[in-house]
């Protein structure tokens, strides 16, 4: 392997039995490349290339081997968790020049690949979309607290969806001024945060749709439209344990006991406090899910067990 700078550019020529991914990520950590896309050319006798299938979250992988001709390769650099991350894709000819491309895993040089590496000034980390599509997606700064009030609408959209079963109209989501503070940071007053939340971007809006944010004094009130609602029946995955949770306190006879055995079933790491204030009786959490992090409050009121969840800053203004 061979390389040169010119400008903004590296100019790199790999030559045979190396490996594409392997090389280029040498390079970046090398010249502490952060940003930049990648294209090239050259021959290779052995890939393994994949397809992502967004309803199953599954890479389905096909290994290649024999002559080929790498007729396209194309791609990024990015970072993740401060480690370098590569996303390409790559399309290789054989002899009898079909044509089979994907997301490029690993790639051995059979003769020689001429590849360029132009760099972005700036950094781009990405996060695990977890709730989402299940791939590594970018991340801006900036929209930290935007992107947790999406979360949470997502969340409640859910919940709705799970006690009353998917309807696509209309949603009105209400929040108090604290909690939207939480999310963003801030100590806004009621006036602040309607300036703040009257221009939602697009982080929000394409996923929900035009998101419409009004106030009476420190209640806040989001409008979602049907497209929203839609939006989260189709594109998310169900959240298997709050449908089930309320599943179980729909049942007649539904004890305290068949609630913890439920959260057990989801994790061994459980965090269990009785609380005996008047409002619940026990707080039930998860200790290792970051997807949830809500603390569950119980109330057996004896013909049935009511629940509500709090965020943990929420939880702590209510001083339970």
């Amino acid at each position: 392997m061979e390389y040169m700078k010119f400008d903004d550019a590296y100019v790199v020529r790999l030559d045979r039995g190396e490996e594409i991914v392997e090389s280029l990520t040498k390079i970046c950590d090398r010249e502490k490349i952060t940003l930049a896309t990648i294209e090239g050319i050259g021959a290779a006798d052995h890939a393994v290339i994949g397809l992502y299938n967004v309803g199953e979250q599954v890479y389905h992988k096909t290994e290649l081997n024999g002559p080929m001709e790498i007729t396209a390769l194309t791609g990024n650099v990015s970072t993740m968790d401060g480690k370098t991350y590569l996303h390409i894709h790559i399309n290789l000819c054989d002899e009898k020049m079909n044509v089979k491309g994907g997301h490029l895993n690993e790639c051995r040089i059979s003769a020689t690949a001429e590849i360029t590496i132009r760099t972005v000034n700036g950094k781009v980390e990405r996060f695990y979309d977890k709730d989402g599509v299940g791939l590594n997606l970018y991340q801006f700064p900036g929209n930290e607290g935007y992107k947790k009030l999406l979360k949470n609408l997502i969340d409640v959209i859910k919940e709705d969806h799970a006690k009353l079963g998917f309807r696509k109209e209309k949603i009105r989501l209400y929040y108090p001024l604290s909690s939207l503070n939480h999310f963003f940071g801030t100590s806004d007053d009621a006036d602040q945060m309607q300036e703040r939340l009257n221009h939602l971007p697009v982080v929000i809006t394409e996923k929900l749709g035009e998101v419409a944010a009004t106030h009476k004094a420190e209640r806040f009130c989001f409008h979602i439209p049907e497209e929203g609602s839609e939006y989260v029946h189709n594109n998310m995955k169900e959240n298997e344990f709050i449908k089930s949770l309320i599943e179980l306190l729909q049942k007649h006879g539904c004890k305290m006991d068949d609630i913890l055995n439920l959260f057990h079933k989801y994790s061994d790491n459980i965090i269990t406090e009785n609380m005996n204030n008047g409002e619940f009786d026990i707080l039930i959490r998860f200790e290792d899910k970051p997807d949830d992090p809500y603390y569950y409050c119980f109330k057996d009121e004896g013909c049935h067990i009511i629940y509500h969840r709090f965020l943990k800053e929420d939880y702590e203004d209510f001083g339970f």
